[in-house]
């Protein structure tokens, strides 16, 4: 296989892998309710909790858009290698979700720190050292 045809086959798993942010931004910050859930949180019973939270998630969702559309955005310009730093810068985000949901939840860490190995790969996919 080419290093073009090979770059191209990180960049298309590059885009499917940004749809997930993309998706999860808008059902948070659309139905932050729905949004907890799926990230197992609990949801505060008393409406002054409730209200906080689902602000928090509503954040929570535009920063998860915004990373997904600014990667789409990187991908449908055709830039694979700042397509591949831009994976790369992601890292950070997936760790500290993950320490956040151990520590609120007890749990639930490896379905943000999976992506960091995911992450990983592309990146090194799209800046040519795999």
């Amino acid at each position: 296989m080419s290093s073009t045809a090979r770059t191209e086959y990180f960049a298309t798993a590059t885009f499917l892998t940004a749809l997930a942010p993309t998706l999860l931004g808008i059902n948070a910050i659309l139905r932050p309710a729905s949004a907890l859930s799926l990230l197992k949180f609990p949801a505060p019973s008393q409406p002054e909790g409730q209200k906080i939270t689902y602000s928090l998630m509503r954040i929570y969702g535009a920063r998860t858009l915004t990373m997904g559309l600014t990667t789409l955005i990187v991908w449908a310009r055709g830039d694979r290698t700042t397509l591949g730093y831009l994976m790369f810068a992601g890292i950070p985000v997936a760790l500290v979700d993950g320490f956040v949901s151990r520590w609120q939840i007890g749990g639930g860490e490896w379905g943000h720190w999976g992506f960091i190995g995911v992450s990983l790969g592309l990146s090194a996919g799209l800046l040519g050292y795999i």
